[in-house]
């Protein structure tokens, strides 16, 4: 997700401040691993490792 706001301080001499949000992952949903692919194991053929973090970056950009 991708948000960004732009702000105009001084129209006089057109400076303008924009914010800007980048988010990945923002529903902290989880990334599966891969499966377990050794058939002499009890736990063939199953998941067990997530991964998956969510980030969230946030700038600001002054423009004259």
């Amino acid at each position: 997700m991708q948000a960004s706001k732009a702000v105009t301080i001084n129209a006089e001499r057109n400076i303008t401040l924009r914010l800007r949000a980048d988010a990945i992952n923002l529903l902290n949903r989880p990334i599966w691993g891969a499966p377990n692919l050794n058939i002499d194991s009890a736990s063939f053929g199953q998941i067990t490792s997530a991964t998956g973090s969510r980030t969230v970056v946030i700038g600001a950009r002054v423009e004259f």
